[in-house]
């Protein structure tokens, strides 16, 4: 079985629970029987064996996850909890929230909870409530949830793939152990070494992937410009760091090298490389899509070392395949399909592509990578930015070969001197101030943003057009492409009431009550 058969069919498998209303009864340890048809001789069977396993699999993750919410007699009572803080607590004017990972006490079953601690003054003292102390809280919890509205953010099941059994509010507190904590130390000389630059949280967001202070007309100004995904350490953060300690590594290779070494340049380079990666993933609190970038960055170099040749589309259904064996609830992440679909689209704009010069090739691969996720966008958010193109051409290389690594190297002084940092955190704000400026005169191409709903069908639609657009040779076959990727702008899927008729909908808005006519 090639590889992107075996991808396609575990991602069936985990797409067929997905789908489901509610996760089914204990039936379903019966599918590992035919799933035994892995064993079989016809690929059909195999395929089917491979997809009942995979369901099997995600069935089994989310009914443990399930089993760590909390119960509902436990809502509303206030219960003591011993935890530990498990990531850096998020300051708001009357308020701190952190999400806790619970050692003991009367929430039994549930593994991991975010709080939120009110206080008294008009600003939360950042020092209270540190990343890996451990307390004794009494506090009052519920199960996850979330408003239920057409289009709307599903916080539930955010709070479900990140495994968070509940949430709630802390009536009182007490410090039981300050233990200290690498990443909170590092966090904490970061800020001080960048107190009092105009970028100062822009640092902190690229360089530990701390968002939550970022000011929010610049997210204003990400979002207008389809440039958000860069604040948000995820694949394309990680993979930067890795190409750059790759190029590093290969260059430095001839130096370290034994004469007669068994490894390559490759090898040297990639096992230098990774484990970078590794250690950026980390400084960014290990969020679901740093996880992600690893496991498919494991799998490249694995391949790699393993001295096999295969196409970058084999190797992508590889770490496919990895990522929903290790995170099998991956795919309720809306990020987990964009991740995907950009690198898809990636790998196949360059297998079908000639060689060109790198700005060539760059604005090609933007030209590509536009109408696939504006109509992802769309399709999901109801929105998408037309300027997303300049913007991005223009931003990615900034971010990626002088921002980043600039963050990077702020971080990395902070942790042997503040003195030191203040000066290249210097550098760092001059740079951010620099894409700020060209983010703004992008915005101004166009009003930043479309908004409406297009049909489903305007997605298979757009990767036609980029298939044409990147497979043609002649210039009107290009442009013939442009009828495929109309959909995107004219053809909006409004479904309008009979005539003499009307439709409501009740908005889910908590206490209260709202209806649309």
């Amino acid at each position: 079985m090639s590889w992107p058969r075996v991808a396609a069919a575990v991602l069936a498998g985990n797409l067929a629970l997905m789908l489901c209303a509610e996760l089914p009864g204990g039936w379903v340890w019966g599918l590992l029987l035919p799933g035994l048809g892995l064993l079989a001789r016809p690929v059909v069977l195999r395929l089917l064996g491979l997809a009942c396993l995979s369901f099997v699999w995600v069935w089994w993750a989310a009914e443990r996850q399930a089993a760590q919410v909390l119960p509902y007699e436990l809502e509303g009572e206030v219960l003591e909890l011993r935890v530990r803080v498990a990531t850096l607590p998020v300051a708001r004017p009357r308020s701190v929230r952190f999400d806790a990972e619970v050692l003991g006490g009367d929430a039994e079953g549930v593994k991991t909870v975010r709080l939120k601690w009110f206080t008294d003054g008009d600003a939360p003292r950042n020092d209270a409530i540190r990343l890996g102390d451990v307390l004794e809280v009494f506090a009052k919890l519920k199960r996850p949830w979330g408003v239920f509205n057409p289009g709307g953010f599903d916080y539930e099941k955010y709070l479900f793939h990140r495994r968070i059994g509940a949430n709630g509010y802390i009536l009182n507190y007490k410090v039981l152990e300050a233990r200290p904590n690498v990443r909170r130390t590092l966090y904490e000389r970061l800020s001080r070494a960048t107190e009092g630059l105009a970028s100062a949280s822009a640092i902190a967001a690229l360089g530990m992937g701390v968002r939550s202070e970022v000011p929010p007309e610049q997210k204003q100004l990400l979002e207008a410009t389809g440039t958000n995904h860069l604040f948000a350490v995820s694949g394309l953060h990680v993979g930067t760091v890795f190409l750059l300690v790759f190029f590093i590594a290969a260059r430095s290779w001839r130096l370290l090298a034994r004469r007669r070494a068994v490894y390559t340049r490759t090898d040297f380079a990639a096992a230098a490389a990774l484990p970078a990666a590794l250690v950026y993933a980390w400084l960014a609190g290990f969020s679901l899509p740093t996880q992600r970038a690893v496991v498919m960055l494991a799998c490249a170099c694995l391949v790699g070392w393993m001295r096999r040749r295969m196409p970058a589309g084999h190797v992508l259904a590889i770490a496919l395949v990895a990522v929903l064996a290790a995170l099998p609830l991956s795919a309720l992440s809306v990020s987990f399909w964009f991740s995907f679909l950009a690198t898809a689209v990636i790998v196949w704009f360059v297998s079908f592509t000639r060689r060109a010069s790198v700005g060539e090739e760059l604005l090609r691969m933007q030209l590509c990578l536009f109408p696939v996720m504006l109509a992802a966008s769309m399709l999901v958010f109801q929105r998408g930015a037309l300027n997303a193109p300049a913007s991005n051409l223009l931003a990615i290389p900034l971010v990626s070969f002088a921002v980043l690594p600039a963050c990077l190297l702020t971080v990395a002084a902070s942790a042997v001197s503040v003195g030191v940092a203040e000066h290249v955190a210097v550098v760092a704000d001059f740079l951010f101030g620099v894409m700020w400026t060209v983010l703004e005169w992008t915005s101004r191409l166009s009003d930043g943003a479309a908004a409406h709903s297009p049909p489903w069908w305007s997605m298979p639609a757009a990767l036609v057009g980029v298939f044409v657009l990147v497979t043609a040779r002649r210039v009107g076959t290009k442009l013939s492409a442009l009828i495929f990727f109309a959909p995107l702008w004219f053809v909006v899927d409004v479904r309008a009431p009979p005539v003499g008729g009307f439709e409501v909908t009740f908005l889910d808005v908590g206490q209260g009550l709202s209806a649309v006519v």
